[in-house]
């Protein structure tokens, strides 16, 4: 079975993809609620569900993603085949949508639409292979507008309104190949072992200590003023116990938002300004992760390139290698003469480096525990190229008596 894990990290490469195939994010809002969380419909990770609550509506994404407020309540459907209706969370599964289902091996009326819902959506994936995620259409949504279906039926195969939509669903060619109800027992065996790999990444997160991940920018960042430049700023929680909040601090603006997700931020003056983003979980842990954001005034960047230029770095007071005593003090400046604004930017260095940074982002001092051989890196990526350039220095760290006259 295709991991659920696999899902959660590619999703924000795919959005796109699957936004023209019907699996983009849901909703249309503008701004994104401070207290705004994510779930998954998990049968597999299901894209292309229609799911609503009080504040939120939209199509599941790749992973299965929907938006959602604390406390509200999300209804799952397909076109005019409602799945049934939960308290919103973390992960919700097909046994979330009917109140007192416990066992799908158990036969009692309470379970048997679980099983049925299950087998529905299974028979309803875009490939017909489950096991790499269930897709829905949007052909299969727009389909799916002229049936009801009653899913407590103990005879669900033989009931007459799923005969006529398996029937009319083949005679329209919606799919590539005939479709029927997937086996009962298929469909319960692909549950359980979704339900076994969703009790796995709960009980591993139930054990990892919290954390807070700046997922954009990835690096420091520096602007050039007046060029209208912005940058979006995203970060993630991972670890303690759910549900998160969330806090970022811009500059001296303590709160600047609450969002886990501010989206785009510009900047009218020049300065440096640290971004710290500080998540707080339901146990009042907190953790917190650092970037810095640095505006200069265009006349000191120079001319700005054109945008087909690759970037390009360099130092400008170093060479290929530099000699120093053990203990002595090495400053090192970087000099962007290249690319395209805004930049991003980090400096690479052995654990027995002792890094220094300076105010000036494109400055930094460091310090050897150890004689040896130490290479720095600085290295800058663009932002319409996503051109990136990389200029190193060897630094040799010797004893001080290597460096003392001959007496």
């Amino acid at each position: 079975m295709r991991s659920i894990r696999v899902f959660q990290i590619i999703a924000a490469y795919c959005v796109l993809v699957f936004a023209l195939a019907g699996c983009g994010g849901g909703g249309g809002a503008i701004s994104t609620p401070a207290d705004v969380q994510e779930g998954s419909f998990i049968d597999s990770p299901v894209c292309g569900l229609q799911y609503e609550t009080l504040r939120w509506s939209g199509i599941t994404t790749q992973d299965g993603t929907f938006n959602f407020q604390p406390g509200e309540t999300v209804t799952f459907s397909i076109g005019n085949v409602v799945l049934g209706s939960t308290q919103a969370k973390r992960f919700v599964t097909p046994i979330d949508l009917v109140p007192g289902a416990t066992d799908l091996r158990d036969p009692s009326a309470e379970n048997i639409p679980v099983v049925n819902i299950c087998r529905f959506l299974q028979s309803l994936d875009e490939d017909n292979d489950p096991e790499n995620g269930i897709t829905i259409t949007p052909e299969t949504r727009d389909f799916l507008q002229g049936f009801s279906v009653n899913f407590t039926d103990p005879e669900f195969e033989q009931n007459p309104e799923v005969q006529r939509l398996f029937e009319e669903l083949n005679l329209q060619c919606i799919f590539e190949e005939e479709r029927f109800l997937v086996p009962e027992e298929s469909a319960i065996i692909h549950f359980e072992e979704t339900l076994i790999e969703i009790e796995g990444i709960l009980a591993e997160e139930a054990n990892q200590p919290l954390l807070a991940i700046i997922e954009k920018p990835k690096w420091n960042v520096l602007l050039i003023l007046g060029l209208g430049q912005s940058i979006h700023l995203e970060g993630k929680a991972t670890g303690g116990t759910p549900p998160y909040s969330y806090a970022w601090n811009v500059g001296d603006e303590t709160n600047f938002s609450l969002a886990e997700d501010p989206d785009l931020i510009s900047f009218y003056n020049t300065g440096n300004f640290p971004v710290v983003f500080t998540v707080t979980d339901a146990d009042n842990a907190t953790a917190s992760d650092y970037g810095l954001v640095t505006v200069i005034d265009g006349e000191e960047y120079g001319p700005i390139p054109s945008k087909d230029e690759h970037a390009e770095a360099r130092f400008v007071n170093a060479g290929n290698v530099i000699r120093v005593p053990l203990h002595q003090e090495v400053r090192l400046k970087a000099e962007i003469i290249r690319g395209n604004p805004p930049f991003h930017y980090f400096w690479s260095y052995p654990e027995a480096a002792i890094f220094s940074p300076s105010t000036n982002p494109l400055e930094a001092f460091f310090r050897f525990r150890s004689t040896g051989r130490y290479l720095i890196s600085f290295t800058v990526v663009d932002s319409w190229n996503q051109d990136d350039w990389t200029c190193s220095v060897m630094v040799i760290v010797e004893s001080p008596s290597a460096n003392a006259p001959e007496g």
